[in-house]
């Protein structure tokens, strides 16, 4: 299967590539918007569109996005041109070209504050910060230009919740208490708001769905991935330090690491997109971390 991913050389995408070349199929790759000399600039649509005519894949995977609560805090307006904008162009670029399917990775994001319930797909969109909001407003419009156009490519949304894995970026909370673990020369660990409380999942249990949508030939609509077990950022680290036998550690809370109007629980109800496809997490949580940690030197 010819399949087109955008957001190539990211943490999700270099695992993903591996997975699916092992499986047979021929990837054409497209960068995510903050690599260096990345061949197809996705916020010009001509140069998307004559970009993809020449290959035109069975399936699109778009996984390319600007997707740091935090720097969309400080940047809504790239945010919004990379998440939006690039998306758009990307989805006007595949008008009346035979491809089959576009799936499209939004995120937990869109759902806000609910309290502690599991959020199911059912429950309205009400994001709490520029991100969110990005990915809501492309679950929309691909929505509705998909309805309107009677375009022929099926439509598949993923609202992924938080996922970490060897390769993940220090930007985010768990691979930065790991680097911060992992150096001797680091006696104090310096973190935000540990209250938050997220639901995780390992990286190569996300892959491994989106190549099993990425071969069915029937799915569409919107799926939840995620465990459907919620973690605080307290009791995640203190795993961690367990796992790495430091006893040399003191944990130092830094308010330029707490982010804007916080979302206090995000818990996800996995069971829509279970039932479809029989894709549960494999990875136990304790190896899921111990990797991560052996993978930071």
């Amino acid at each position: 299967m010819r399949i087109l991913m955008t957001g190539a050389d990211g943490f999700v995408g270099q695992h993903l590539k591996l997975v699916l070349r092992d499986r047979g199929h021929h990837i054409i790759e497209w960068c995510g918007p903050a690599a260096a000399n990345c061949p197809v600039n996705l916020l010009n649509p001509s140069e998307v569109a004559q970009a993809l005519e020449p290959v035109i894949p069975e399936v699109i995977i778009h996984l390319a996005a600007q997707s740091s609560v935090k720097h969309s805090w400080t940047h809504p307006q790239s945010t919004f041109a990379v998440n939006v904008l690039g998306t758009l162009n990307l989805w006007e670029a595949i008008r009346g070209l035979p491809i089959q399917h576009f799936i499209y990775i939004s995120s937990s994001e869109v759902y806000g504050s609910y309290g502690s319930q599991p959020l199911s797909e059912e429950m309205p969109m009400r994001p709490k910060n520029p991100y969110g909001i990005s990915k809501a407003a492309v679950e929309q419009l691909l929505t509705q230009l998909q309805g309107a156009s009677g375009q022929s490519p099926r439509l598949t949304i993923f609202r992924p919740f938080n996922h970490i894995g060897p390769g993940q970026s220090p930007a985010f909370a768990i691979p930065s208490f790991v680097h911060q673990i992992r150096n001797p020369a680091t006696k104090i660990i310096r973190v935000g708001d540990l209250s938050v409380i997220r639901d995780f999942l390992d990286v190569r249990d996300v892959v491994s769905a989106y190549s099993w949508a990425i071969e069915s030939p029937t799915i569409s609509g919107v799926y939840n991935l995620c465990s459907g077990v919620g973690r605080s950022l307290q009791e995640i680290l203190h795993d961690l330090v367990r796992l790495s036998n430091r006893r040399d550690l003191v944990v130092e809370q830094d308010v330029q690491r707490y982010r804007p109007q916080e979302v206090p629980v995000l818990i996800g109800d996995p069971r829509r997109f279970e039932r479809i496809s029989g894709w549960r997490p494999r990875i136990p949580w304790e190896k899921t971390l111990q990797d991560i940690l052996t993978s930071v030197n």
